[in-house]
């Protein structure tokens, strides 16, 4: 018993000294801390501070400062900035008004070259703005105009119209569509100018009910028409034959127009039980269920003769109108 009573106290010694050094250690962190926390408050009084639209209008300014000292008065040329980018990397912090902004550095300050901001810009030579002599014009584009609007507009112009041809095009009637010299060129004053104008071309539609699906198609393709929705609805007529379309036979319409088309499909029937039937009553159970009997055989079987023993396809069967039943009837033995 003594003896756990001293072990007991060894090791309350010991704890009480552990927690020593972690009490100590944790005063030690806490002054660290506000040592820190001190240097970052003088360091965030200490340095100037810039608003991001006073650092956005400050490269705008550069930017325009830069461009006039680009502009040459000689030469055939001048420069513009064509590429502007900015790697910035500065300290975020808050004003007395709780506003962001940018923390600056000293000009003393060494900063490591992973911490500087980075600025690329390209420039880009374009020619300089050429005065069009008195005797010479510019053409103007004409593309998209109506034919009398362009031909009023050359004539302002002191241009002339040389040649004028008609094109099939999906452009509206009367549409310049192309124009010889190209638009923006310099030519002489009363220089000859070439136009070609949308036409647009007109077709009869054809007929095209009682044509198979393929056909159809390709007569529609052929006329420069364009082929529409095409559905299927039942009809007594061959499966995939155009049954109606959407735009009546010969009506004369623009090339492009679409046409819809609608193809037969086979109504679709139940084969009806007929085995015990007789042959004369299963025919006609057949015939008026939109079917036809089909190939008979005759077999040997204990039924009376001519009693249906068997009929394909079975009944419950979904098949096309019109098809055939096979049945097989019974025959007695001689």
């Amino acid at each position: 018993m003594p003896e756990d009573i001293e072990k007991l106290k060894k090791d309350l010694e010991a704890a009480r000294a552990a927690l020593k050094i972690k009490d100590e250690r944790i005063i030690k962190l806490i002054a660290d801390k506000n040592n820190i926390q001190n240097k970052l408050d003088v360091l965030q009084k200490a340095r100037p501070k810039l608003k991001p639209e006073n650092l956005t209008q400050a490269f705008r300014i550069a930017l325009e400062k830069m461009q006039e000292g680009l502009t040459i008065s000689k030469g055939q040329v001048d420069y513009r900035v064509g590429r502007f980018d900015v790697d910035l990397k500065v300290n975020v912090t808050l004003d007395e008004n709780e506003a962001l902004c940018f923390q600056l550095p000293y000009l003393e300050d060494i900063i490591p070259a992973d911490n500087m901001s980075n600025l690329r810009l390209s420039l880009i030579p374009f020619p300089k703005a050429r005065a069009i002599p008195e005797e010479t014009v510019e053409i103007p584009n004409l593309i998209g105009m109506n034919k009398q609007a362009a031909l009023e507009k050359l004539k302002k112009l002191n241009l002339k119209v040389s040649k004028v041809e008609g094109r099939i095009s999906q452009s509206p009637s009367h549409t310049i569509i192309g124009q010889d010299p190209e638009p923006y060129s310099i030519v002489l004053v009363n220089s000859k100018i070439n136009l070609i104008v949308s036409q647009v071309k007109e077709v009869k539609v054809p007929r095209l009910v009682g044509l198979k699906k393929k056909i159809a198609v390709q007569t529609i393709k052929q006329l420069k028409l364009t082929v529409g929705r095409i559905t299927k609805e039942t009809s007594d007529s061959a499966p995939d034959t155009v049954i109606s379309q959407s735009i009546t036979a010969d009506t004369i319409v623009l090339i492009g127009t679409p046409i819809d088309i609608v193809l037969a499909k086979p109504e679709i029937v139940e084969v009806i039980e007929v085995k015990g039937k007789t042959l004369r009553e299963a025919s006609s159970i057949i015939t008026k269920s939109k079917l036809k009997v089909g190939k008979i055989t005759e077999r040997f079987s204990p039924q009376p003769k001519g009693t249906v023993i068997g009929q394909r396809p079975l009944p419950g069967k979904k098949v096309a109108k019109g098809s055939n039943v096979d049945l097989i009837v019974a025959k007695r033995r001689r």
